[in-house]
């Protein structure tokens, strides 16, 4: 039983794995694509090009190799049924071994994060729950969509954001669904929210006093939505709402108001939607902390100097403030700025280059509970309930979405 084929006689995938791990003793090099696509149980190896005639993936050498006995078979685990000849349970189990542990090294690397997440959380009422409809033939599905009325500032005296939402998590449309035509506010049920795919939808009033005004709403996807008993309102002093994610930091910039305390600005362009082919949300911002204000006068002189300066951030408050476009090829179009305070940086990378946190002070100081985790952990992590998808919107709303330039690659 060598290297060749004897003719006359069917070789089978036993013969072939054994002449394949004889051919080479002790020797390290890649198997043959068409020996290890026989392995049992392996039906990725289908995908294998049959003109190839190694396996040259390191990940994929690199599990075979590091476990020379699984491609050692002998007479003992050999046995012979209707004139063909079989690998021994024993032998299979070691092959089935080997095929299980590549299989495990490529859906490893096959299930890394895919979607840029761009997260804000909060207290608020849920109200306007409403299933809308789709235009588009028999097959368009009407979505469920609310309004949420977010919480934010004092307990005694709180302001509202609102976000008109579209309701993507599996638990939350169980819940928004009991509401439907609900518009007593004391029965509105009161949640701790998160959403998901931020962005504002700027349109011009065709009605009212306000008929030809710009306008502007904030959207999102509700991903979850748990009750929380009104009592507890009592416990909270302050109401937050909070946005995570990761993006560039640019325009950052000392201003100082006529009529009030200077304080320093910059932009957040976040990452949003496919990691291939992400969007940008622009938020501008203003350092609302010492720490954060810091950190980001040390990029200063990195943004001057072109380079990207990207940063994990956590934001507080969200207003959306729209315009008129007045230059340009969208000149008289509406548009919307997202602004919000900067609260906290938990990294800091300058042209793929992590500066913040160093080393030393990860040593030091164990990560906090809500800092973003560098870029290898940010891009492992699940946080949402489903693929982002384009928030669809209400035919009596209907505007021109302005498109979100593609970011640069991660």
């Amino acid at each position: 039983m060598g290297g060749t084929r004897q003719p006359g006689k069917k070789e089978t995938p036993g013969c072939r794995l054994i002449a394949a791990a004889r051919a080479r003793p002790g020797h390290a090099d890649p198997m043959p694509a068409d020996v290890v696509s026989d392995m049992p149980g392996n039906h990725r190896s289908s995908r294998l090009p049959r003109s190839s005639h190694c396996v040259t993936e390191p990940a994929r050498t690199a599990s075979i190799r590091e476990r020379p006995p699984v491609l050692v078979a002998d007479a003992f685990a050999l046995s012979t049924h209707r004139g063909v000849t079989h690998l021994s349970p024993h032998a299979w189990g070691r092959c089935v071994s080997a095929s299980s542990l590549w299989r495990f090294t490529m859906s490893t690397t096959s299930n890394e994060k895919s979607y840029f997440d761009l997260h804000t959380s909060g207290i608020g009422y849920i109200q306007r729950a409403r299933e809308v409809p789709v235009r588009g033939g028999r097959r368009a599905q009407p979505f469920l969509a609310c309004t949420i009325a977010a919480l934010v500032g004092s307990a005694k005296d709180p302001s509202y954001r609102y976000f008109d939402v579209k309701v993507s998590g599996a638990e939350a449309k169980k819940l928004v669904e009991r509401y439907i035509g609900v518009d007593d506010p004391k029965q509105r049920p009161l949640v701790r929210f998160r959403l998901g795919d931020l962005w504002g939808d700027a349109y011009i009033r065709d009605k009212g006093e306000h008929k030809g005004q710009a306008a502007a709403s904030l959207k999102a996807r509700l991903l979850k939505a748990e009750p929380l008993d009104r009592a507890e309102l009592a416990s909270i002093k302050q109401h937050e709402l909070i946005t995570r994610g990761i993006g560039y930091l640019s325009r950052p910039k000392d201003v100082s108001p006529k009529d009030g305390d200077p304080f320093l600005s910059c932009c957040v362009a976040a990452l949003a939607g496919p990691v291939g082919e992400p969007e940008y949300r622009y938020f501008d911002t203003i350092v609302a902390t010492p720490e954060a204000e810091h950190l980001v006068r040390r990029c200063v002189q990195a943004i001057e100097g072109d380079r990207k300066v990207l940063i994990a951030f956590r934001l507080n408050d969200m207003k959306i403030d729209p315009y008129i476009r007045t230059k340009g090829e969208r000149a008289g179009e509406p548009g919307a700025s997202l602004e919000s305070t900067l609260v906290h940086i938990g990294l800091i990378k300058i042209d793929g280059t992590q500066v913040y946190p160093t080393s030393q002070t990860q040593a030091e100081a164990p990560q906090a509970e809500d800092a973003p985790a560098p870029e290898a952990e940010v891009a492992a992590e699940t946080a949402a309930d489903q693929p982002v998808e384009p928030a669809e919107r209400e035919p009596a709303g209907e505007v021109e979405e302005q498109e979100p330039a593609l970011a640069a690659s991660f």
